[in-house]
Parts: structure tokens; C-alpha cells; sequence
């Protein structure tokens, strides 16, 4: 899987070279490195700056030129090893004054520098001038190109060796200063680790006077430049801000006192070096040696020209880094995408593989018999023990079934494994089956716990590209097996649509749940008299990769008629609580109420299953209210008010939801130990304009709070009705006007931006 890293290398490097890419991080990088590897200038090299100082004292600019004859005459005097100017003498002056520095430059024997440069005529023309000095102070001098030449972004990082001027080859004046071969046409990089504020500096005017001692200039290379800032000549250098002209000058003369003509090895040395480590590392077993390895790698390749630029060569290391990181990206694609893989085709309670995965086995198949186990009695216990105790008992029994059956075994839903086999190989399926049964009716042990997987078999045949639909067809079989007592049945089709949409949607459920495409969405419910959300409702939503959002009156009968209304609502009571007790190590204290099941109230393991939630998130009972309708309630009065009074003696609050929608009245309704009254939202969205379901909210409202019940109005969704509520007496508004159904992180969030704005 490596080599498509290594190959990723070698295309990104070869790009990037041929492309010239990633010239702004190769800049960078210099710039970090001269920052390491600063050091001062060689003190051969001295700048005597036209300063503010000197401009101030000299009164006037431009200078009269004899000022610069008497400069030269000082450093002469003074044993200079050579002078060069940085300044333009394209002009004449004054006769007089061009004659004094004429005949200073015949008596320094011809030996200084002056400046010749080249600039464009005007903004948009291709035509060049060449400035060079005056013809009466040609013949005394040597001339030098004083060019410098920034890059697109205005930046100088190179300087030439020398340009060709008036049709002749001329040496940049830092090439002459150091006394260094020069060409035209090419160039070098500055060396910018060398600290410009380390390079002698003496003030003209100080020169001029004879302030300067004379064994600071002798033996020297002075150059004679503008620093002040009102005279212009400044350019943005990397690291080091805008630098003066002259400065600039300097530190290309140091470039070359230094290191001389630094040499360019290109791109292809360390990106070929980058590349071969790349395809050692290849050889890496564990992943995690092999990524920090290759973070390191990529982490050190900027660092690693250092030594060669302090031993006078230049080394591009951008392909190298670029193909270190496309090889790491790629390799670390790779690492994901096997484990995403990993993770479509397994089970990650059990670590068995998936109904995706049987799906995959399965294609290549023409004709198979599908058969799923289900083991509903350990489905029924899950509320109890838990899911991650019922995934391993299934782990088990996979294991049992694989040493038995020499295949592997799936977990297609959370009670139920399938395994394929070739079609009609089985000459005694009934005895098969029976056997099967024998081999796993010993009880499975898992945490001291043991745990009836006695299971029922069902078989679908067909095509092995149909898994899934075969898979939904035999757990058909084995739910219709478990009613009359037998151990196994066959699938046969006929089924409607509508059917095995059911089905599907049923067998999708628990890993709905596991994965998070079950979620619980909360909605304030807002205290009239405090002025604030004291509490929550939890509602279920569903929202499938596919299908999109399910509405909750479409799977959750589905749910309660298939018997597994005590695992959804174990799921939302036990997130609930974890979430309320989130919610109270942030401050908030808010209580949730969640809707339970009709189907659960003749049900004994109800109250334990309620003990045991509230005992495991630490959650006062207090802070919980469990939501029942009121249809459920007259379903079964007794049954009901037993529950009820179990659960009302944990300490939680009861509440009647949906009132007004039954044939109960309060009185009727006394017998059940609620604390609460919830009126449906049918009533409570006409309160404004219907006078009748205005009197009936407000009759239902003085009689519960004669009761000692408070009172919950649903479905509120504008001013207008929220007032009317407030106006009867109505405790606690639920609906959209006072928050919408939304996650746990943003309702709390919202709860914490109120809290704040009070």
C-alpha cells in the first residue's frame, strides 16, 4: 500500500521541479534559516552613509561635489584598500565643483569605483537608459553597475555579478569591492544571516572633518552611499525589513568576502535523497513508527540546507518537502481509508463482521442459502445487561457457530447472526437446525452474568447478490418459527413492498442507534412564572443515510409492535441523563422529561431499568420526568397506575401528556400519582382564535392546578398565544416560540448565551 506513497513522491517532486513551484515557502524557508544562522559581518567592508546627520550639517543637497573629492583625499590619506560610490554622478554640477572631484579621482591613481546603472525609459516602453558618470570623470575611475534587481514580489534576494551597460560588460560594484571574477547574466543570493547592523558605519560628514581615526580605514573596502531616509534608495530585503541601498551593496560585498560565489545544487539532490528515505520507510511494519517517521522527515527538510549555505551552497528543498508531504497525505489517505474500510465491514460492539460485509461475501455467489440466527430472549435483556454485554454474547455464539459451521459468521442487527452457504447442500436441514439449537443452548457467561441465547432459524435461498433482501426474508422466518415453538422455517416470498421496507428499516435500527442516526433532540419547556427554561423534553429523531429524516410516528409504532419498545426507550432515557448530567458539571441545571412507552407499563423491568438509569449518570430523580399518554393511561388504568406508582416512588415526576385527545376527564385521570398535565398542542394552537378550545384549555388549567397539578401547554408557536397562556395561569410553554427541537451541544450553548445576557 506503501508504494503508492513512494509513488506520490516521485510525481509531486518531478512537478514541482519542472513547474517551479512553491518559490514563497523556498523564500520562507531561507528567511528562517539566515534567522538561525545569523552572524556578524567580516569588518573588512565600511560604509561611509550620507546620514541625517551629515545632510543636516552640510546644510544643502545635492552636495557640491568637491565634498566627495575631499572624501576621497581623506581615505586615501588614510590607507583605504579601495572606495566605490554609491551615487549618481549622471549629471554634471557645477564646472568647478566636477573639476575638484575630477582631480581628486586623478590623484587617487585612478583606483575608485563609481556607479553606472541601467533603468527603463519610461513605465510602459521597452527602451533602456544607461546612466554612467559624466565624461570628465570617466577616464579616472573604474566604473561599476550598481543595479539591484528585486524579485515579482519586491523583494531583494539576489544580486548580479555584474550587467552589461552602454554596450560593454560591466562588474556589479560588491563584485569589485570583493575583488571577486565577475560575468554578465549571472548572479548570487545575499546572504542574509550576515547582520547588517554588524557592518562599520561612519557618518560623511565625520569623514569629511577628520573626526574618523585613521585605523578604522586603513585597509578597508568603503563604499559611499545614501541612508538618510528623506533621499530614497531603500528596498525590502527578507528578515530584515527595508534596508538602504547601500547597506544592500554591502551585504552582497560580505556575500562574497565571505563565501565567495555561492554554488547552486537545484532541487534534484534532496528531493532524490527525500525519495530514497521515503522507500526505506516503506519498510516500516507498524504505521505509527512509519508516520512520526515521515513527520520527522518533513519537519527536518526545511533545516537541512543550513549547512550548505554556510559552506557556500545554495539547495532548493521545496520538492523534497512537497514530496514528503504528498507521500505522508497519501500514506495517511491510505491508513484512513483502511480503517474506514475496516469499519464499514465490522461490527464495532462485537468486532464481527457486518451485514455490509455478508452483502460483499455474498455477491460472487449464484445460489446460496442465507440462514439467520435471532436471539430474541437476549434482545429482551439488553435494556438490563446492556448493549455491549449483549455484543459479546453474540461474540461468543459467532465463535461457537464458526468452530461448528467452519465459516464465518455476520451479526446483521443487534439480536441476529447469518452466515451463507451453497445452496441445497443440506440433506437433513431439520436435523441440522436441531442440532444448531443443541450446540448453543448452554447458557453464555459474559461478567459473571449468564445469558439464555437459545435462538430461532430462518433460511432464505437465492441469489447471493440479494443477500440483504434474503437476509430480511429469513429473519421473517425465524420471528414466525419463535411464535409457534418451533426451531427453524423457511422464507418464502410473497412479502409486499411495504413489508420488507419495514424490514429493512427494522434490521437498520440497532446499528442506527450505535451509530448516531438515532439522536435525541431536545426542546425547552419555559417557565412562565421564573421567566426562564427550567427543563426539557427528549424527542427521538431518526435521520437515515438514505432516506433522510424518518418521522418518529412512522418507526416508532413499528418499533413497539415488533416488541422493542424497552431498547429504544432505554437508548433515551439513558442519553437523556447522561446529557442532563453534563449539562449540571456546566452549571446548568436543567431536568428532561421522556416519553415512555405505553407498551412497557405491564412490563417488570421497567422500574429497575429507570433505578438503574438514574443510579449510573448520578442524576436526582428529581430532575426526571417520564411523559405517558393519556390514551395509554385509560388503556389499562390498573396496569398503569401500578407502574406509575413504582416509578413515582423512585422519586421522579409523572406527567399525562396529550390531554384532551382521550374520552378521560381530571377526575377520571386522579388515580394516576402525575404531578403534571400537558395539553395537546391541538387545542393550544387555537387558544387565540377558537372560543372553544379557549375554554377548554382554561377549565383544564384551574381544575389540574386545584389538583396540585402543574400544567405544560405544547405546540406554542407565537406571541399572541403565549400571552393568552400567560394570561390563564398556564405554567410552563413548549413549541417553537420558545425554542425548537435542537442537539444537546446547542441547547446548551443556548442555555449558557442566555445565562450570560441576564
Amino acid at each position: 500500500m506503501r508504494w503508492c506513497a513512494v509513488a506520490v513522491a516521485v510525481l509531486i517532486s518531478i512537478a514541482s521541479v519542472l513547474w517551479g513551484s512553491g518559490t514563497g515557502i523556498e523564500s520562507a524557508a531561507r528567511t528562517l534559516r539566515d534567522g538561525w544562522r545569523t552572524h556578524p559581518a567580516s569588518g573588512d567592508v565600511i560604509v561611509v552613509e550620507i546620514d541625517a546627520k551629515s545632510v543636516r550639517a552640510l546644510n544643502h543637497w545635492p552636495w557640491p561635489r568637491g565634498l566627495y573629492a575631499t572624501a576621497i583625499d581623506r581615505l586615501q590619506a588614510d590607507s583605504a584598500r579601495s572606495i566605490g560610490f554609491d551615487i549618481d554622478f549622471s549629471s554634471p554640477s557645477q564646472p568647478a565643483e566636477d573639476e575638484r572631484f575630477a582631480a581628486a579621482l586623478r590623484r587617487a591613481g585612478g583606483s575608485v569605483i563609481l556607479p553606472t546603472f541601467r533603468q527603463r525609459a519610461d513605465a510602459q516602453g521597452e527602451a533602456w537608459i544607461e546612466s554612467l558618470p559624466i565624461p570628465s570623470l570617466r577616464p579616472f575611475a573604474f566604473l561599476a553597475a550598481v543595479n539591484v534587481m528585486p524579485d515579482v514580489d519586491g523583494v531583494v534576494r539576489h544580486y548580479p555579478l555584474g550587467i552589461s551597460s552602454a554596450g560593454a560588460p560591466r562588474p556589479s560594484i560588491a563584485a569589485m569591492l570583493a575583488e571577486t571574477d565577475a560575468g554578465t547574466g549571472r548572479s548570487f543570493p545575499i546572504d542574509y544571516a550576515i547582520d547588517p547592523t554588524t557592518i562599520t558605519r561612519v557618518s560623511f560628514v565625520d569623514l569629511v572633518t577628520g573626526r574618523v581615526p585613521r585605523a578604522q580605514i586603513a585597509g578597508k573596502r568603503v563604499l559611499i552611499g545614501a541612508t538618510a531616509i528623506e533621499l530614497g534608495d531603500r528596498y525590502p530585503v527578507p528578515g530584515r525589513g527595508i534596508l538602504p541601498g547601500v547597506i544592500v551593496q554591502a551585504l552582497a560585498t560580505e556575500t562574497l568576502i565571505q563565501k565567495g560565489i555561492c554554488v547552486s545544487l537545484g532541487s534534484w539532490p534532496l528531493a532524490a535523497a527525500a525519495i530514497l528515505i521515503v522507500f526505506l520507510l516503506t519498510r516500516a511494519r507498524d504505521e505509527r513508527i512509519w508516520l512520526a517517521a515521515m513527520s520527522a522527515l518533513a519537519l527536518s527538510l526545511p533545516i537541512v540546507p543550513m549547512p550548505f549555505a554556510g559552506a557556500g551552497f545554495e539547495i532548493d528543498m521545496v520538492p523534497a518537502l512537497f514530496a514528503t508531504l504528498g507521500a505522508l497525505a497519501a500514506g495517511v489517505a491510505m491508513i484512513v481509508y483502511a480503517e474506514l474500510h475496516h469499519r464499514r465491514f465490522v461490527d464495532l460492539e462485537s468486532g464481527l463482521p457486518n451485514a455490509l460485509a455478508l452483502e460483499h461475501a455474498a455477491r460472487d455467489l449464484a445460489s446460496i442459502d442465507l440462514t439467520v440466527a435471532r436471539f430474541d430472549r437476549l434482545t429482551e435483556m439488553t435494556a438490563a445487561v446492556g448493549s455491549a454485554v449483549s455484543a459479546q454474547a453474540l461474540r461468543q455464539i459467532a465463535h461457537r457457530l464458526e468452530a461448528t459451521l467452519k465459516t464465518a459468521i455476520y451479526r446483521i442487527d443487534d439480536s441476529s447472526l447469518a452466515w451463507p452457504s451453497a445452496g441445497g447442500k443440506l440433506d437433513d436441514e431439520d436435523g441440522h437446525y436441531i442440532g444448531l439449537g443443541a450446540i448453543l443452548r448452554s447458557p453464555v457467561v459474559v461478567n459473571d452474568l449468564s445469558l439464555d441465547a437459545s435462538p430461532t432459524f430462518g433460511v432464505a435461498s437465492g441469489d447471493g447478490r440479494e443477500a440483504s433482501k434474503l437476509a430480511a426474508g429469513a429473519t421473517i422466518a425465524a420471528k414466525r418459527i419463535r411464535a409457534t415453538g418451533g426451531r427453524w422455517d423457511r422464507y418464502v416470498d410473497g412479502d409486499s413492498d411495504v413489508r420488507l421496507w419495514k424490514l429493512s428499516l427494522l434490521s437498520e435500527f440497532a446499528a442506527a442507534l450505535g451509530s448516531g442516526d438515532i439522536w435525541i433532540a431536545y426542546q425547552p419547556k419555559y417557565d412562565v412564572t421564573l421567566g426562564r427554561i427550567t427543563a426539557t423534553e427528549a424527542l427521538i429523531r431518526w435521520r437515515h443515510p438514505s432516506r433522510g429524516a424518518i418521522p418518529p410516528d412512522s418507526f416508532i409504532p413499528l418499533i413497539e409492535e415488533e416488541g422493542r419498545a424497552a431498547e429504544l426507550t432505554a437508548f433515551v432515557l439513558n442519553q437523556a441523563l447522561q446529557d442532563v448530567a453534563a449539562w449540571q458539571r456546566q452549571g446548568l441545571s436543567i431536568g428532561v422529561a421522556v416519553n415512555l412507552s405505553a407498551t412497557l407499563l405491564g412490563d417488570a423491568s421497567l422500574v429497575p431499568m429507570v433505578r438503574s438509569a438514574l443510579e449510573r449518570h448520578a442524576v436526582q430523580p428529581a430532575m426526571l420526568t417520564l411523559e405517558l399518554t393519556e390514551s395509554a393511561v385509560i388503556a389499562d388504568a390498573e396496569a398503569a397506575s401500578g407502574a406509575l406508582s413504582g416509578l413515582k416512588a423512585l422519586g421522579l415526576k409523572l406527567s399525562i401528556d396529550d390531554y384532551g385527545t382521550g374520552q378521560s376527564t381530571l377526575g377520571y385521570l386522579k388515580r394516576v400519582p402525575a404531578s403534571e398535565l400537558k395539553i395537546d398542542k391541538s387545542f393550544v394552537q387555537g387558544v387565540v382564535s377558537n372560543s372553544g378550545d379557549r375554554l377548554l384549555v382554561q377549565s383544564t388549567i384551574e381544575l389540574a392546578h386545584a389538583k396540585g397539578m402543574t400544567v405544560v401547554a405544547e405546540g406554542v408557536e407565537d406571541q399572541a398565544c403565549f400571552d393568552m397562556l400567560a394570561s390563564m395561569n398556564c405554567d410552563t410553554i413548549q413549541g417553537w416560540f420558545t425554542g425548537k427541537p435542537m442537539a444537546a451541544a446547542d441547547f446548551a450553548m443556548q442555555l449558557r448565551e442566555i445565562a450570560q445576557a441576564a
